[in-house]
């Protein structure tokens, strides 16, 4: 039996091979009885069938493989075709913002040796060059941040603190915030002590833009601050009861220089705050209803 089985195998690989070169089954025969092989119709045909199920298998295999293989190639084009628009996207919005303070201080300069103007005039003129010089300086000092979070050049400097204590700060600071008298700040501190290890000067920066966006875009209602522990760290979020986010512009409001309201911002204050908490092992995320109101929240390990 165990003969007969190597014989049936031999016979198979021979007639493997001898399929692409000789066409007949006379000739074939005369190579198999030159290999001591024997070999009847029945068998013939059993070969037969072996050899086309393992070409069907084998097309079927080759086949798969390509049609992954455009699908990757796919995949790679609207990668890069993506990474194309964000990439001109943010140069058109860079361009703009750089161009508005940039105006603002040469027209001004201008103005300020002119035998027309009063020192009054110059007086207030200098106060706004002074603004926007400052704002050009501060965006372009947050594009350099930015760009280093997202090249991996910027190391977060972690440190044991109390998050209790640093949220308590916040709030008192943030209570002195120019705001909407209608607007009340709320804020839960659940914990007389919480230590985390993280950045603590990179978080705070973080969550005082999510309180700083929150109280642009109330008019009415609140704005609440609040932390908790879950999931093996610490969830911070900012929720308030302003105008909320249209769906249409959702999946960009984590994107380099896009704005979500039409309030005063370069759109850099979520990147940054997206490629800190990442940079840190969190998440970060928000929930918005339009003309109702928003949560965002960021999630960071502690344990």
């Amino acid at each position: 039996m165990v003969n007969t089985k190597k014989r049936f195998l031999r016979g198979t690989f021979v007639l493997l091979l001898l399929s692409f070169f000789i066409p007949t089954k006379a000739e074939a025969t005369e190579v198999l009885v030159m290999n001591n092989l024997s070999i009847s119709n029945g068998m013939l045909i059993g070969i037969i069938i072996v050899l086309i199920i393992i070409l069907i298998v084998v097309l079927k295999m080759y086949s798969t493989r390509i049609k992954n293989t455009k699908k990757e190639i796919s995949k790679q084009k609207k990668e890069v075709y993506k990474s194309y628009l964000y990439k001109s996207s943010f140069l058109e919005n860079l361009n703009h913002e750089i161009r508005t303070p940039l105006n603002t201080i040469v027209g001004f300069s201008s103005m300020l040796v002119s035998d027309d103007v009063t020192k009054e005039e110059k007086d207030e003129y200098a106060v706004i060059i002074d603004a926007n010089t400052k704002q050009l300086v501060k965006l372009i000092e947050n594009i350099i941040v930015l760009l280093k979070l997202e090249s991996g050049h910027e190391v977060l400097e972690n440190d044991a603190f109390d998050l209790s204590h640093l949220m308590n700060s916040i709030y008192e600071n943030m209570k002195t915030y120019k705001r909407n008298s209608e607007v009340n700040f709320l804020f839960d501190n659940p914990y007389d002590s919480c230590i985390i290890f993280f950045d603590k000067s990179r978080l705070t920066q973080v969550i005082n833009n999510f309180l700083t966006n929150a109280f642009v875009a109330t008019k009415t209602g609140y704005v609440r601050l609040s932390y908790k522990k879950e999931k093996n760290g610490i969830t911070i979020s900012v929720v308030d009861t302003g105008i909320g986010i249209d769906d249409a512009v959702k999946n960009k409001i984590f994107h380099t220089m896009e704005r979500f309201n039409k309030f005063e911002g370069t759109g850099l204050g979520l990147s940054i705050g997206k490629a800190i908490i990442e940079a840190g092992g969190g998440k970060i995320g928000f929930d918005s209803t339009k003309d109702v109101g928003s949560e965002f929240w960021l999630w960071i390990p502690n344990g």
